[in-house]
């Protein structure tokens, strides 16, 4: 690191799962170097052109490897590469030096936010925090509608930047090669971030729609066989018939698949299912299973079974291809990649990439993705 001026920055910005869909993202953004008073614009790409002036250095922000950098890369022309050896994400620097416990138990003593700017700077004795974003958000109806001018928003926004540039001091420098190579690695996975995994949208639809007719039937056929209603009934004065999104989680379908059970074929309660809590009927797919291997080796009947091995269709039906739908924009995915696991692991959400099949023909779930392209 040869720089030696730091750029602290921050941006604000409109909900963060609009990231990839918005070329209006950012809201407001600020910065500050040592001596000067805090810069606020809402013009990102000045933030972005003096982020990239390699006469600035570190680049300090919280998190901005997982978010801050990846939006300014994807909306105002900020070049990932270009910041090799001179990026301090605070973030990722806090977990380094407190690195989450390994073990079962490890997330029970993390609280929720823990890494985040809000603890870490109490964490460190670190001032500068204010007001509550959300507290906004909710009173104006969104993080998006936030007038730009509220002097609470702005004040939001110089807090965050006192306090990441407290919490940099207060934190170890960007001199051991065990820092460096962190900050490297986050980077790199901002990167893959942005450039996404290519979907083969055609296939994705023709998946989508082979699971929608599959689960259609099912639900027919399993209502069939055990009276399970699919819709019900509503509004007084003008009726009208609405389908149930899922028949199986309604009261009225766990109703019926009781009534099958217990009364038609007069199964023992203490072999039905049931929730630990509240001691309702449970279609877990294992318990569900450990009925029917039960009452097809005592010679069940026939609409038994295949009542049995429908229900278990229905709960095991993967949502991975909704998923991958869900936040799919344009052809690519856009998942978080971010070191979160004690180990350093990488964790991949929305959408989780790393659920879709390996194996017992599951493979076929990454027909949908393809090889990827320079893009």
């Amino acid at each position: 690191m040869t720089n030696t001026t730091p750029f602290v920055f921050d941006i604000e910005t409109a909900g963060a799962d609009e990231l990839f869909r918005r070329p209006d993202f950012v809201r407001l953004s600020g910065y500050a170097t040592p001596g000067s008073r805090a810069t606020l614009t809402t013009d990102a790409g000045e933030v972005a052109r003096l982020i990239a002036n390699p006469s600035f250095g570190p680049v300090i922000g919280h998190n901005i490897t997982g978010f801050d950098l990846i939006a300014l890369a994807r909306w105002h022309g900020l070049d990932l590469a270009s910041l090799r050896g001179r990026v301090y994400d605070t973030d990722l620097a806090v977990r380094c030096e407190d690195p989450p416990p390994s073990g079962k138990d490890g997330a029970s003593v993390r609280p929720k936010g823990y890494y985040g700017l809000d603890q870490s700077a109490v964490r460190y004795g670190v001032p500068g925090k204010v007001a509550d974003l959300d507290a906004l958000a909710k009173e104006y109806g969104g993080h998006d509608q936030i007038p730009i001018d509220d002097p609470r928003y702005r004040e939001y926004l110089i807090g965050d930047l006192r306090a990441t540039a407290g919490l940099y001091k207060a934190l170890k420098p960007l001199t051991t090669d065990y820092i460096r190579r962190e900050m490297e690695v986050g980077l790199i996975t901002a990167q893959m971030t942005l450039s996404g995994f290519r979907v083969d949208v055609d296939e994705l639809a023709r998946a989508l729609e082979e699971q929608s007719k599959r689960k259609a039937s099912n639900l027919q056929e399993l209502s069939e066989i055990t009276g399970m209603p699919l819709g019900r009934t509503v509004g007084k004065k003008n009726p009208r018939w609405e389908e149930f999104a899922n028949p199986l989680a309604t009261k009225e379908g766990k109703a019926a698949i009781l009534d099958f059970l217990a009364v038609r074929h007069k199964i023992k309660d203490r072999f039905i299912p049931r929730t630990d809590k509240s001691g309702d009927l449970s279609l877990n797919g294992d318990k569900i299973k450990e009925l029917r291997a039960l009452v097809a080796s005592h010679g069940a009947p026939a609409d038994l079974v295949r009542a049995l091995d429908l229900i278990v269709a229905l709960v095991s039906e993967r949502t991975v291809y909704q998923t991958a739908d869900t936040y799919r924009v344009g052809d690519r995915v856009h998942p978080n990649i971010r070191p979160l696991q004690a180990s350093g692991r990488w964790s991949v959400t929305k959408p989780g990439l790393t659920v879709y099949g390996k194996r017992k023909g599951r493979h076929r779930e990454r027909r949908i993705f393809l090889r990827s392209r320079a893009t």
